[in-house]
């Protein structure tokens, strides 16, 4: 009961983690601190997509449903459990060969790290404030200052 509640914990994290890619670039508009912890996530999961490399997560939550007497799953989390909420998952649809997941892996992964680099490029100004103020200037000073 313990493993399989805490496989459950895991999902929940892989979720909020999820959440946390696609929402973060508009929750560092407001605190460019967050851009610490978004990027970094944002470069493995782009590599990760390239790659065809699987999160940690996913072999934890698997060997703690096994341990649990359940049956772990073949693939990757976003395969499991919403691969065909994803469009252009490239893993929904097996391509006829090896080379074509490979391409469509590829395309994939630029396509999201094109996606946030647009979405932090933005805030390239806001980050430079946060790291580096002007002197005689506080960061985030009030225009009244």
């Amino acid at each position: 009961m313990v493993y399989r509640r805490l496989a459950d914990l895991v999902v929940v994290l892989h979720v909020l983690i999820i959440l946390f890619l696609f929402y973060g670039p508009f929750l560092c508009r407001k605190d460019a601190w967050v851009a610490l912890f978004h990027i970094p996530l944002a470069v493995w999961v782009t590599a990760a997509i390239i790659m065809n490399w699987t999160c940690p997560l996913t072999p934890l939550e698997n060997h703690l449903r096994k341990v649990a007497g359940q049956q772990g799953y073949e693939g990757s989390f976003v395969d499991h459990y919403l691969g065909a909420l994803v469009p252009g998952n490239p893993s929904v649809k097996k391509p006829k060969s090896p080379t074509g997941d490979r391409k469509h892996r590829i395309i994939l992964g630029v396509i999201v790290g094109v996606w946030f680099i647009a979405l932090h490029v933005r805030n390239v100004a806001r980050y430079h404030d946060a790291i580096w103020p002007s002197p005689g200037k506080p960061p985030y000073a009030s225009p009244e200052q």
